[in-house]
């Protein structure tokens, strides 16, 4: 049994510089959420610096934020889907129910619960969540660009 696939191509436009300058800030929050990932793997890692303030100040919200909310940016994309307090205490609940789930799951791995392994676990899981929001991100632009388009030439 033979299957045949049509693939429907649409040639895409130049993006403008408006375009991208808009996609760029709606990503924003991201970048910030995987520079705090890094920086506090960082304080937390680096002999010198995790001697220091730096590292309650950036471990905090890598357990306690950051991981609530990217999930709540990968369900929520838009930005006026949630109120910034709706996004702020949804974000926290999130990163308790995420961090003990990543806890009691590595309670059961060889590794254990120790700092290394939870490290690595939340700040994987925070990484790879940002990088599917992302996603979600730029489709959900697309097809609101699409959709406008497509507004436009019913239009005339």
């Amino acid at each position: 049994m033979a299957m045949v696939i049509i693939l429907q191509i649409q040639p895409r436009t130049c993006m403008s510089g408006e375009q991208a300058a808009k996609k760029f800030d709606s990503m924003i929050d991201l970048i910030v959420v995987a520079a705090l990932t890094i920086l506090a793997m960082a304080a937390v890692m680096v002999p010198p610096i995790n001697q220091t303030i730096l590292r309650p100040v950036l471990s905090f919200p890598l357990l306690l934020f950051l991981p609530g909310y990217v999930m709540m940016s990968a369900l929520f994309p838009g930005k006026d889907d949630l109120d910034e307090i709706e996004r702020i205490a949804l974000s926290l609940g999130l990163s308790i129910f995420v961090t003990v789930f990543i806890g009691f799951g590595l309670n059961y791995t060889p590794w254990g619960i120790r700092i290394e392994p939870i490290l690595v676990a939340i700040a994987g899981f925070i990484l790879v969540m940002t990088v599917v929001t992302a996603v979600i991100r730029l489709r959900v632009q697309e097809r609101g660009e699409n959709a406008s388009e497509d507004d436009a030439r019913a239009h005339n």
